[in-house]
């Protein structure tokens, strides 16, 4: 993957990598090693010579304790990139994050930005349930989804009706962009770093699928599949 081209999904930090990328191949890089051994500058005058995206984001990048928030919620095939950018920061801004200027423009960002907390599902939980009793059962299922730190995001229960709506909108959803990005494909600007783990998931989608026919035929739900995809 090329780190011009990274999507983290956190919108704020994709931005300030792009004007990161930007920076470095512009002509006002040049003045950028000068700002930073100028321990006399503001932080408006430092700001002037150093956008601030760019000294945001190699703030981000170089303080250990951020970039290991920011490695901790990145999906895994962005890592290594991610690991690039920050080599790339300290090569091209030595020096930057202890210019005594650096930490107010960022204490004022703060104060100015709402921080963006992504909530990336990356676990759930299920159990099986049945509403009302014998001989109206409706059969249903709760699902809890996790964060990385197994802190819970969503805890909710769905009928069956329900469980497979979400199911078909989400994968109605990701077919339909596989189709419109079919033409970036083969223009070869789309990037796929987990192609395989893509390819395991599709297969286990259809394996799944197969399978709940099979079973939703064994509940007397077989007539009525089989005739619509007949149609």
């Amino acid at each position: 993957m090329k780190t011009s081209r990274m999507n983290t999904g956190n919108e704020q930090l994709d931005s300030d990598l792009k004007a990161l990328f930007a920076f470095l191949s512009s002509s006002k890089k040049g003045s950028a090693a000068t700002a930073i051994k100028d321990h006399s500058l503001s932080e408006r005058e430092l700001i002037e010579h150093i956008p601030l995206p760019v000294i945001r984001i190699a703030y981000a990048l170089t303080e250990a304790r951020n970039f290991k928030s920011i490695l901790d919620d990145a999906r895994r095939s962005i890592r290594p990139s991610l690991k690039k950018a920050r080599a790339l920061v300290k090569r091209e801004f030595p020096g930057l994050t202890s210019h005594p200027s650096v930490q107010g423009v960022i204490t004022r960002a703060v104060r100015r930005t709402t921080p963006l907390k992504l909530n990336v599902i990356r676990r759930m939980n299920w159990s099986v349930q049945w509403w009302g009793t014998p001989p109206e059962l409706t059969p249903a299922i709760r699902v809890g989804f996790l964060d990385k730190n197994d802190e819970l995001l969503l805890d909710t229960s769905m009928d069956w009706d329900d469980a497979l709506y979400v199911i078909n909108s989400l994968s109605e959803m990701v077919r339909k962009q596989m189709e419109v990005s079919s033409s970036l494909a083969k223009a070869k600007l789309l990037d796929l770093p987990d192609r395989s783990q893509l390819i395991e998931k599709v297969e286990r989608l259809r394996t799944n699928t197969e399978s709940l026919i099979a079973a939703a035929a064994k509940i007397g739900l077989g007539i009525e599949l089989t005739n619509k995809n007949k149609k």
